[in-house]
């Protein structure tokens, strides 16, 4: 929310008040979390214009699955037979399964853009997440030997991803959001073994756990910086977006220290679980009005 309000605010600064309209239109339903329901994106008629929050649909996505999921297991509850673990397992093979092959069956042709933000697209990837969880403790009984591998051959197929993933050639997800969703699942169920020999060996360093600790501030403040320069000041040369994603590393690094850990910590705030719901609804309607003031 402190990233949508921001960023609407530079827009109004520094690109004008066409630009700061047409992005709280985006802004809002991305502060609602359902930026990726095709029905919603297209809020502006002006196709040349780029949101700053192009990239929140995934987040959409994930807070999706947060209502969803919990409605799953407790639909599992209610079938009177076998044990809960054995009804998740079938529950989410079953949406697996189906979100696969709608995600590899829509995913060519014209249609695709709409395919790639689609949270039935996704499922699969989410409930692959969820079925390591549930056999996670049968998984820390691999061989040592056999997880370090399957971690290194995890992060190379994350690392060798992006080859493979632009959205212009259409195709994704599909069939090809298997490669780093596998490459994710292996590289989890290798690590939870520990292999001293693994992909950890690397991953464990410093370095990337500070990245690791801002990647989710990393990903919201990107985008938004790299679109607004290029509102204002044109098409920038590949030295000038290394410079922003550096600005945008500093001020996630800043966020993260400020603001999303030392509310994550808060005392008051976990003091009770509806205090904490109550806070976030009331933050999200708030920057939803403000949005609106702008529309």
């Amino acid at each position: 929310m402190l990233v949508i309000a921001v960023t609407i605010l530079a827009e109004r600064i520094f690109v004008g008040a066409v630009a700061a309209t047409d992005a709280s239109r985006y802004g809002r339903i991305a502060a609602l979390f359902v930026s990726n329901l095709p029905t919603l994106v297209t809020v502006t008629p002006n196709e040349t214009y780029a949101s700053p929050f192009g990239a929140y649909w995934s987040l959409s996505v994930e807070e999706q699955f947060y209502l969803v999921y919990p409605l799953l297991v407790a639909r599992s509850l209610l079938i009177p037979i076998w044990s809960l673990r054995s009804k998740l397992c079938i529950v989410l093979c079953a949406v697996t399964f189906a979100s696969l092959w709608y995600s590899v069956t829509r995913s060519p042709g014209a249609g695709f853009l709409i395919t790639y933000t689609s949270p039935f697209a996704h499922a699969w990837e989410l409930s692959l997440g969820c079925l390591l969880a549930v056999f996670g403790r049968e998984l820390q009984h691999i061989p040592r030997g056999v997880s370090a591998v399957a971690s290194w051959v995890g992060l190379a197929a994350i690392l060798g991803a992006s080859h493979f993933m632009n959205p212009q050639h259409g195709g994704y997800p599909g069939y090809i959001a298997a490669w780093p969703t596998l490459g994710a699942v292996f590289l989890i169920a290798g690590g939870l073994r520990a292999p001293w020999l693994g992909a950890e060996w690397v991953l464990k360093h410093r370095s990337f756990q500070a990245v690791a600790r801002w990647s989710y501030s990393i990903y919201l403040w990107h985008y938004p910086i790299l679109i607004l320069a290029a509102q204002r000041f044109g098409p920038l040369t590949v030295p000038e977006n290394l410079l922003l994603v550096s600005v945008a590393i500093l001020l996630s690094a800043a966020t993260y220290r400020l603001v999303e850990d030392p509310i994550r910590r808060s005392t008051y705030v976990k003091r009770s679980a509806w205090l904490s719901i109550g806070i976030g609804l009331l933050v999200v309607a708030l920057v939803v009005a403000m949005l609106s003031a702008f529309i």
